[in-house]
């Protein structure tokens, strides 16, 4: 607005505002001199002819006072120079908790944590930074199957672990299985040899299986020679919170027999 004294800034208030003169009731200077209409002396509409000024200024008037109800509604951010002038703001000024404000010397986001009538207390908002944990098992060396899960492998030695997302059990009788703590994306590889004419398989599902053709494979390789050659295959995927992960053959095959365990290997990684 023209004047000075008209002008929305952060310390006009409501009722200074409202009573601020905004119109003569004439046509030609609405919005800059004293205002002569006022609450009780409307202008009838049989009258609306000599009055056209005053109906205007009405209108600038319900228009201005609806911008600025908005403004103090919806209009939540504050700026400070530093963290005096950020303490220092209250109620009076405006402030409600939950209020966010930008800090310019320290480049930071704070909301508003309680608000008095001339001070304040404010909470950083800081984004989580990246987990420094990675959630991942290897193990290596394969020499024997469940003895009642004979189409699941068993692994000699679980050589990393990191995180609580993945969890390798060896059991005498079930075979080996990860267990999966946490829903996300993982990947899974794994190398062996899995004996002539034998199969890899990665399965992923709520509960083990010894049967090896199903919906739980992930991943398959087949070696279809009768001299033993290593096997690998690998996945990446989503696994639920609960499900299992595990390395299954046929449970004809001799088992891992031959070759380094170093080039007997299942790596699972939590990569999203």
């Amino acid at each position: 607005m023209a004047n000075d004294t008209n002008k929305i800034n952060r310390s006009t208030s409501l009722a200074d505002l409202f009573g601020t003169p905004v119109s003569d009731g004439t046509f030609g200077d609405v919005v800059e001199t004293p205002k002569v209409d006022r609450p009780g002396k409307e202008v009838p509409a049989s009258r609306s002819q000599n009055a056209g000024g005053q109906l205007w200024a009405n209108l600038v008037d319900d228009a201005i006072k609806r911008v600025v109800e908005g403004y103090y509604r919806g209009l939540k951010l504050w700026t400070a120079a530093d963290a005096t002038e950020r303490d220092g703001l209250g109620s009076a000024d405006g402030l409600a908790v939950d209020d966010l404000l930008f800090q310019r010397d320290a480049a930071a986001l704070y909301v508003a944590a309680t608000v008095g009538a001339t001070e304040s207390t404010w909470t950083a908002l800081t984004p989580e930074p990246p987990s420094a944990v990675v959630d991942a098992s290897r193990v290596q060396g394969s020499t024997a199957r469940g003895s009642t899960n004979d189409q699941i492998f068993r692994w000699t030695t679980e050589v990393e672990q990191s995180g609580t997302a993945i969890t390798y059990t060896d059991s005498a009788s079930l075979g080996g299985y990860w267990a999966i703590a946490e829903a996300g994306i993982y990947s899974v590889s794994v190398s062996l040899d899995a004996g002539s004419d034998g199969a890899v398989a990665i399965k992923v599902a709520g509960a083990l299986s010894n049967t090896l053709m199903e919906a739980s494979i992930r991943a398959f390789a087949y070696d279809g020679s009768t001299g033993a050659q290593p096997l690998s295959t690998a996945w990446t995927g989503p696994i639920a919170a609960g499900e299992i992960v595990w390395i299954a053959g046929y449970s004809q095959d001799p088992g891992n027999v031959t070759g380094s365990a170093f080039a007997k290997t299942c790596t699972i990684c939590r990569v999203g």
